[in-house]
């Protein structure tokens, strides 16, 4: 019941309305207009006497709520009903004296601009009347909300708001210049933490800009859908940020493998959660295991503080309040009424700021210990680049005497190796005259040997072809066709080579002996106008039958010469009458019969 007051009293702060005068009513199909919840009976409003803080339990449902103000000040001045809680989806009030007014449907789903009062609460008009003031709402919302509600004189709600923004600008201030400070402190020391941290101010700036619903009024007021969003992942990143800080600045990768196992498991298992309940109503603050991850960071923070620096202890302050920022959040989401209070609310708020001041003053402590350490490793290395330059030094020192006494014997080495090598040149000088003599004596050796090798071998040709012999014994000297084509060559061209087309004299060899101008791009085979042109059969038995004809000259049958050669009768045949007609241009004593039958 609202009190009653005169108007000559001097009574003008703000009214919290009993549990007694709340009344709240389930509507299970929510398909109930204002005129069906009037004609309601009493008895169908449940009454919220006797609790501490009157909740919406179940946001599967529409809820109908039910103010009953009586007081004699509403006729005087201007009165302004205020509800706490902003966590409502839809809300639409309408407003009960001798006539009925409904005001326009608020709440997270519609565009805050639309709002009478541009406040992050819910503000509504009292009308100015001296009968009993019935209230009812509507509340369609996805969270738990607390059914909080405050009446105000206008210029004390001015004076209260102005207030409580100037607090709020204050704290999110605070909180952005300590995210900028300590991330010129990463950009500076590379350290990982600080980073961190940088994220986690962040997300706890995030968690009251949702919670207050003071970034939906400064910065998406226009877009509604993005409540449901920061909603759904404002509590994940909170989590994250915090595991990430406070890991990292305790070093429990490296001093407790086990416990930053069991954080990160626990941090698994709720993003499964968040992943199972993500296209649902259930958000990740109202997960039963969403603060086990703070409570085993807790654990062991107040296991290093013990044996650790003070930077531990004051981390160890600062991480009391996130667990119990973290522990309000979490309760809320799963209704437990007493989290809603005014004091509650506070305590939210104030564990965000003495949470950030304490892991502040842990950060200026590290870096404290850190400047100390870096100095007395800077001067640890001063010391030691002192003691290595006095070694350098005195090993410079005996290496110089060594050097010395090196250089000493170097010198006497040197004599001694001058004077053998005097003696070296002068026996390399004699050697050398003697190498002259001997190879010039070889290179007469050699041109002897040469000119006595063709001798023999024109000997043994000249034999051969005045004599008769076996084939056998012809086959040393024309062992194959080979030996034939080149023996060929050299007689054909014995004067020299000259191009048949173009009269030049420069040629390269080609396949068997053959000759290729080097101009014209002639080729002329070996065996061209001389007697073996277009040979039918190996050119070394052709050999032999030239012998056999030309050594009994011409008296031999093609039945012997097909016998002796393995060769068909007619080929002998034939063979033998070209070189029986050649027969009559050979005297009988030219030398060069031979070359004479093989020419044309």
């Amino acid at each position: 019941m609202v009190p009653s007051v005169g108007p000559e009293s001097d009574v003008q702060r703000e009214i919290l309305v009993d549990a007694e005068d709340v009344f709240t009513y389930r509507d299970e199909l929510g398909d109930k207009k204002i005129q069906d919840i009037l004609k309601l009976p009493d008895s169908l409003w449940a009454s919220q006497e006797g609790k501490t803080v009157a909740v919406i339990p179940n946001t599967t449902y529409v809820y109908w709520v039910k103010l009953d103000l009586e007081s004699d000040f509403f006729e005087n001045g201007h009165w302004l009903l205020e509800l706490l809680d902003s966590h409502v989806n839809d809300l639409t009030a309408f407003c009960l004296t001798d006539t009925l007014e409904e005001f326009k449907p608020i709440g997270v789903d519609h565009n805050f601009a639309e709002r009478h009062y541009r406040h992050k609460n819910f503000i509504f008009d009292i009308p100015k009347t001296s009968e009993k003031v019935t209230v009812y709402f509507r509340y369609r919302t996805d969270f738990y909300s607390a059914l909080l509600f405050k009446i105000w004189p206008n210029n004390e709600f001015l004076s209260y708001s102005n207030g409580e923004y100037y607090l709020l600008g204050a704290f999110y201030g605070i909180l952005i210049l300590l995210a900028v400070y300590n991330l010129f402190f990463f950009f500076s020391l590379k350290e990982r933490f600080y980073l961190y941290y940088v994220l986690f101010v962040l997300a706890s700036v995030f968690v009251g800009l949702t919670e207050d619903r003071t970034g939906f009024q400064y910065y998406w007021e226009t877009f509604p859908f993005l409540n449901a969003i920061t909603d759904k992942w404002t509590p994940l990143y909170f989590m994250v940020s915090s595991v990430l800080f406070a890991t990292s600045f305790l070093r429990m990768r490296k001093k407790s493998r086990l416990g930053w196992q069991l954080i990160w498991t626990s941090v698994g298992m709720n993003i499964l959660y968040f992943i199972y309940y993500f296209n649902s109503y259930n958000f990740l603050w109202a997960s039963p295991v969403y603060i086990l991850p703070f409570l085993i960071i807790f654990v062991y923070a107040i296991k290093y503080q013990r044996v650790g620096n003070v930077q531990e202890r004051y981390f160890l302050i600062g991480f009391t309040f996130v667990l119990i920022a973290a522990s309000i959040m979490s309760f809320r989401s799963q209704g437990l009424a007493i989290f809603y209070t005014i004091l509650g609310v506070y305590t939210f708020n104030f564990s965000l700021i003495l949470k950030v001041v304490f892991f502040s003053i842990a950060l200026a402590e590290r870096y404290r210990i850190m400047k100390k350490e870096h100095a007395e490793s800077q001067q640890r290395v001063i010391d030691q680049l002192r003691e290595n330059e006095r070694i350098i030094e005195q090993k410079v020192v005996e290496r110089t005497e060594q050097i010395r006494e090196q250089k000493q014997i170097i010198e006497t080495n040197n004599k001694e190796l001058a004077s053998a090598n005097s003696l070296l040149e002068n026996q390399a000088e004699q050697l050398k005259e003697q190498s002259l003599e001997i190879a010039r004596m070889n290179e007469l050796l050699r041109g002897e040997n040469l000119q006595l090798q063709e001798n023999v071998e024109e000997l043994a040709t000249a034999r051969v072809l005045v004599k008769d012999v076996g084939f056998a014994e012809f086959s040393k000297i024309f062992p194959d066709d080979d030996a034939c084509y080149k023996y060929l060559a050299k007689v054909k061209w014995s004067k020299g080579y000259a191009c048949k087309k173009c009269a030049n004299e420069k040629y390269s060899e080609v396949a068997k002996y053959g000759h290729r101008c080097t101009k014209c791009g002639f080729n002329e085979s070996t065996t061209n106008a001389t007697i073996f042109h277009r040979l039918h059969f190996p050119i070394q038995k052709a050999f032999y039958m030239l012998y056999l004809v030309y050594s009994h000259q011409g008296d031999i049958t093609s039945t012997e010469l097909s016998k002796l050669l393995d060769l068909r009768q007619n080929t002998c045949w034939k063979f033998s009458k070209k070189i029986k007609e050649r027969l009559s241009r050979v005297n009988d004593n030219n030398e060069d019969g031979w070359k004479v039958l093989i020419q044309d």
